[in-house]
């Protein structure tokens, strides 16, 4: 902490007491949405399930991979030690965000089919969820794959700065 200025310390501070509270308050969601739902919306209990987790995990690797905002020094905390920073903050901004959007997407087709009179099983809903995985996982997969490279172009595009 001694190399960490003043408003390091609190940015860090106050990131860690929100996604600590943020967890906390996705936890009790879920137990909500597993405990106190009604059992006529199986289905949706799925999706708003799939949404939070989404949210849990956000909140997690926010935790685990805080980066501090010292841009002369680079210094990472927690995993992004072990992996290249742009991979890191890449990897977390990209699955996350785009996995929340896909599940909101897919919450939002489901009320439409819903008010359409069609009947949606529990199947069908884990089947939807588990798509919405897809594509954010394939790109994780190609960024993960092109890591050397993404390195270079940030530090040649940083050297041009």
């Amino acid at each position: 902490l001694m190399y960490f200025a003043s408003s390091d310390i609190a940015y860090v501070a106050t990131v860690y007491t929100l996604s600590l509270f943020g967890f906390t308050a996705n936890c009790f969601l879920l137990l909500l949405i597993i405990y106190r739902s009604p059992k006529n919306l199986s289905s949706y209990r799925i999706f708003l399930a799939n949404t939070t987790i989404t949210h849990l995990l956000s909140d997690v690797v926010t935790i685990l991979c805080l980066r501090a905002l010292r841009t002369n020094l680079r210094i990472n905390l927690r995993l992004c030690l072990m992996r290249a920073s742009i991979t890191c903050s890449t990897l977390f901004s990209v699955h996350l965000t785009l996995n929340s959007s896909i599940s909101w997407m897919i919450s939002m087709i489901y009320r439409g089919l819903v008010l359409q009179h069609f009947k949606i099983g529990t199947k069908v809903a884990v089947l939807f969820c588990i798509a919405g995985y897809v594509v954010p996982l394939s790109m994780l997969v190609r960024l993960t794959s092109h890591q050397k490279y993404l390195i270079n172009v940030l530090c040649e595009s940083l050297l041009m700065i």
